[in-house]
């Protein structure tokens, strides 16, 4: 079992939150970021465009990440991805199973990024 899950998740996210660790000498906030989460997942970039019919405008769907089950991650986080690209979180939905009331899945769209400066 654990062999097919490798298969259906096939890359390595790390996830970087932000926090804030005090402030400098003017009262700006100093923002550290910190690795909360390393994972496996299912990357797909956004090969995916087509033209809609009914309007003709061309639309193209973001990159994104999915795994299994309930994930801390939020919008602005960055993710390291296969320990090569970065990436920003951009949105976040979770599939729930509502009999049982857990998260089965989910979902980060990603926007390309710099990597932050790691604590």
């Amino acid at each position: 079992m654990r062999q097919r899950a490798q298969r259906r998740l096939p890359d390595d996210a790390d996830i970087y939150s932000r926090e804030q660790t005090g402030e400098n000498e003017v009262g700006e906030p100093i923002i550290e970021w910190s690795l909360i989460e390393s994972l496996r997942c299912r990357f797909d970039d956004r090969t995916t465009e087509f033209v809609r019919e009914d309007g003709g405008e061309r639309v193209t769907r973001p990159a994104r990440i999915t795994v299994f089950g309930d994930v801390a991650v939020e919008q602005g986080d960055r993710i390291h991805l296969n320990g090569s690209e970065w990436y920003e979180a951009t949105g976040v939905s979770r599939t729930r199973d509502h009999r049982r009331g857990t998260v089965v899945e989910t979902t980060v769209e990603l926007q390309e990024s710099d990597a932050p400066e790691v604590v």
